[in-house]
């Protein structure tokens, strides 16, 4: 549970001391996202729980993202756009600190649906100090030739998984960042 000082202690301690490359990040989103803003006006108190229950992850993975440009490694972090997430503490450093960037594409172009096979935009931003990562998912902003269902109630959670597509894009962005890297300790 990283809401817990003494896992997100551990999780600390695990990247000093083994320096993952990348530190792949989608804190819940809940009290963040556009709906957040109808649920604090209409449902304080039970945005004020989803806030509570999210913020201390969210916060924590800002500590990580700091942690990892420290270190000289990298991150990336989903979440959808826009997202209050990013005025939460240390997330405004982050995203000042330089080298980081964010894209925002659809899901849609991924192949996001849900159980009933609809189509779901799910406007996305990604922040990463990898212009690899970042690179694998410019230019997929939906062109509107389709039919959207909304997201709701009934299949928020469906909007949660990262279709294959995203996953596989995700993963070439590390495989490229790991080439770029490992071509410059070759030449000097």
């Amino acid at each position: 549970d990283l809401n817990e000082p003494e896992h997100q202690a551990a999780v600390v301690h695990y990247f000093k001391t083994y320096k993952p490359l990348v530190a792949v990040m989608a804190p819940t989103c809940k009290p963040f996202c556009r709906w957040s803003t109808f649920n604090y006006s209409q449902n304080y108190e039970t945005w004020l729980e989803s806030y509570r229950e999210a913020a201390p992850h969210g916060r924590f993975c800002g500590v990580l993202a700091m942690l990892q440009i420290e270190l000289e490694n990298y991150f990336v972090n989903e979440q959808p756009d826009p997202s209050y997430l990013y005025d939460e503490p240390p997330w405004p450093q982050v995203l000042a600190s330089p080298g980081v960037d964010k894209v925002i594409f659809d899901q849609c172009q991924l192949g996001l649906r849900d159980r009933r096979n609809g189509i779901l935009r799910k406007t996305t931003g990604l922040v990463s100090n990898s212009p690899e990562i970042l690179a694998q998912f410019i230019g997929l902003r939906c062109p509107g030739r389709h039919v959207h269902v909304h997201i709701d109630g009934s299949n928020s959670r469906d909007s949660q998984v990262w279709p294959w597509k995203f996953c596989e894009r995700l993963v070439q962005g590390i495989v490229d960042l790991r080439r770029r890297l490992r071509s410059q300790l070759a030449s000097g």
